[in-house]
C-alpha cells in the first residue's frame, strides 16, 4: 500500500524548492542578471518640460550642451531644484553635464557623490551649497 501525499504538502514543497531554481549560481551572476529598475514610488522622476519660465529656460539652455534641450536635460531628475543645481555644478566645475546626469539619474548618486566621482579634488560641500543657492535663486523667478 502506497503513501498518500496531500495537495497542501505538495504546494508547500513546491514553494520551498521553486525559488532556489530561479537564483543564479554565483554572486557575480546575481549582480549581472539582476534588472535595475527605478519605480515612481522609489524616486519621482521629472517627465514634463521644466522649468516653465521662458527666461529661465533660455538661461539654462545656454549652460547645456548645444544638442540637448532643457526638457531632455531635466528628464529623470527627482526634482526641478536637483536638475537646476546639476546644471550649475556642470558649469561651475567644467564637468560634462551628460556625465553628471548619468551619475545622478542612471547610477542614482546624489549631487555630492556625483561631484566626488567626477571631480575628486573639488570642495564638494562648498560646490553643492553654491549650486543649490544658484538653483534657488533661479527658481524664484
Amino acid at each position: 500500500m502506497g503513501r498518500v501525499v496531500s495537495p497542501g504538502l505538495l504546494a508547500v514543497i513546491a514553494l520551498l524548492v521553486a525559488p532556489s531554481f530561479a537564483l543564479p549560481q554565483t554572486p557575480e551572476a546575481a549582480t549581472e542578471s539582476a534588472p535595475r529598475t527605478v519605480t515612481a514610488t522609489h524616486r519621482p522622476l521629472l517627465t514634463t518640460p521644466l522649468p516653465r519660465n521662458p527666461q529661465l529656460v533660455a538661461r539654462l539652455q545656454a549652460l547645456l550642451p548645444r544638442d540637448m534641450s532643457v526638457e531632455q536635460a531635466a528628464r529623470g531628475f527627482a526634482s526641478e531644484e536637483e536638475f537646476v543645481a546639476a546644471v550649475h555644478v556642470s558649469k561651475n566645475l567644467g564637468v560634462a553635464f551628460r556625465d553628471l546626469k548619468t551619475r545622478m539619474v542612471t547610477e542614482e548618486m546624489d549631487l555630492s557623490r556625483a561631484i566626488r566621482t567626477l571631480k575628486p579634488n573639488a570642495d564638494v560641500g562648498r560646490e553643492v551649497k553654491r549650486a543649490h543657492k544658484q538653483a534657488e535663486h533661479d527658481l524664484e523667478w
